[in-house]
């Protein structure tokens, strides 16, 4: 895969994406909430940032 960043991007299935489906899920969180899912989403640190 490419960068991490891309990752969420290149998970797909025809019209179906992780990325859509994290959106999905987030959107309907409060702000304190979605921000804690982004921050999750980070941990483990990738290497680059070790």
């Amino acid at each position: 895969m490419a960068d991490d960043e891309d990752r969420l991007e290149e998970l797909r299935a025809d019209d179906r994406s992780v990325a859509a489906t994290f959106q999905l899920s987030c959107e309907h969180l409060p702000r304190q909430q979605q921000r804690m899912f982004r921050v999750l989403g980070s941990y483990p640190p990738s290497s680059s940032i070790r």
